[in-house]
């Protein structure tokens, strides 16, 4: 049997109100927050402050991060891929080396978010906020971790132009890739064999300097590393919103029985996870003492798209099923449907703890068009949306209780893919 709602929809309503008030704070006061930066620390000292009057204990942990090292493999690449297309006519197996290294680089570095890259980058000092809230004289047997992230993102320039630009650029890249390969492949067979092969025109062959130059062009172009975004969206609607939840349960200490509360705030999560890849490292132990069980809160953006992301790291990673099945259930309590969300492109913090062995899910609201907001410029105050916070935050409250009340479910309800899928809203609940 569900648990009551616990949040009336006209309180859910104030908070997100309260929310987008903080982001417009942080903003203001402390600006783009990229990874390891002094912004991004003021911020985090921020919240860590606001954090301290409700929990029991608030831990900063720092650790040493390469705040390029996730996507520095777009000008890496792009200058391998451009020497290695003009050597392909001349030493083609030298080429096709580089492609595979290339290929090799965009794998590990972001295919798998493994830090290949990391340690020939500057690096900084980046930090963690860790808060712990029990309730008083009972017995704790479980914890749930509500985590964000407090840095924002480099611009990625194409989709500041335009959701068609970013993807048919991406596109372009993958064709030049696969068609220089190709063409390694056919003219290292050549060499070595010591014969052309007739069935590939002249025209073609001198076309791969070309596809190396329109490669190249893309991707030492494609992330804007002189401007960091506002992060709005992505993710202060995130940070805020779990730290509000987190608050929300210390205001109403009967409502939980035997849960530890913990809102992690990490650094550096578009820096490639780093500041969640350095708490699993740190707190591994502590996090298999107990039953944990995490989910992170990334971009609370777009109602029609609020969902709990069930594959992660590119498409390649599934998440825990009573992980996604808690959440996918408090949403059903809540009169709302999840969409099933598969990251294809990217990951969240979320990543960090399956990977580890610790259940866990995320809960998102972005378009995967993607949204024009999505590491642009345009990631403001004013492209926050009160009505998905309220419901992000309401759906939280719900999978705390329920995570309280029923532990982590087994063979509970989990979404399921379909071809229109909308969200439904019940006006008697808490939504907003």
């Amino acid at each position: 049997m569900p648990n009551k709602i616990l949040v009336s929809k006209e309180e859910s309503i104030q908070i997100s109100k309260e929310i987008i008030k903080t982001a417009e704070f942080i903003l203001k006061e402390f600006g783009p927050r990229e990874p390891g930066s002094e912004s991004e620390y003021q911020t985090q000292k921020h919240l860590a402050e606001e954090l301290k009057k409700y929990a029991h204990s608030v831990d900063m942990d720092p650790f040493i991060v390469a705040p390029m090292g996730l996507l520095f493999f777009f000008p890496v690449t792009g200058i391998t891929v451009f020497f290695s297309s003009a050597l392909l006519n001349y030493h083609p197996y030298i080429g096709f080396l580089g492609l595979v290294i290339s290929m090799g680089i965009i794998w590990f570095q972001f295919g798998q978010y493994r830090q290949l890259l990391d340690p020939f980058l500057p690096k900084k000092e980046s930090c963690n906020i860790y808060a712990r809230w029990t309730p008083s004289g009972r017995n704790i047997t479980q914890r749930i971790i509500l985590c964000g992230h407090a840095d924002s993102a480099y611009e990625m320039r194409y989709n500041q132009w335009g959701k068609h630009y970013i993807k048919i650029m991406v596109l372009l890249m993958i064709i030049c890739m696969l068609t220089l390969l190709l063409f390694s492949i056919l003219f290292s067979y050549e060499y070595f064999k010591g014969e052309e092969l007739s069935f590939i025109p002249e025209g073609i062959r001198k076309l791969t300097i070309l596809l190396g130059i329109i490669y190249g062009l893309i991707a030492l172009s494609f992330i804007k590393f002189s401007h960091v975004v506002p992060g709005a969206n992505d993710n202060l609607s995130g940070s805020i919103t779990a730290i509000e939840v987190f608050k929300w349960y210390s205001k109403h200490p009967l409502e939980i029985q035997n849960t530890e509360i913990v809102c992690l705030i990490t650094g550096s999560e578009e820096a490639g996870l780093r500041g969640a890849m350095a708490f699993v490292q740190q707190h591994k132990e502590e996090m298999q003492n107990i039953p944990t069980v995490v989910v992170a809160v990334d971009t609370l953006g777009d109602f029609a798209e609020l969902g709990v992301v069930i594959r992660d790291l590119n498409g390649l990673l599934p998440h825990h099923r009573g992980a996604i099945s808690l959440l996918y259930q408090a949403g059903l309590d809540c009169g709302i449907t999840l969409k099933p969300i598969t990251v294809f492109l990217g990951s969240s913090d979320a990543t960090a703890f399956t990977r580890a062995g610790i259940p866990a899910t995320g809960l998102v609201a972005m378009d995967p068009a993607p949204a024009s907001y999505y590491h642009t410029r345009y990631d403001t105050v004013e492209a926050m949306n009160e009505e998905t916070l309220s419901t992000g935050l309401t759906i939280l409250i719900q999978a705390v209780k329920n995570y309280d009340t029923f532990g982590l479910p087994e063979k509970g309800p989990i979404p399921v893919l379909q071809k229109r899928h909308s969200l439904k809203k019940s006006e008697e609940l808490a939504v907003g």
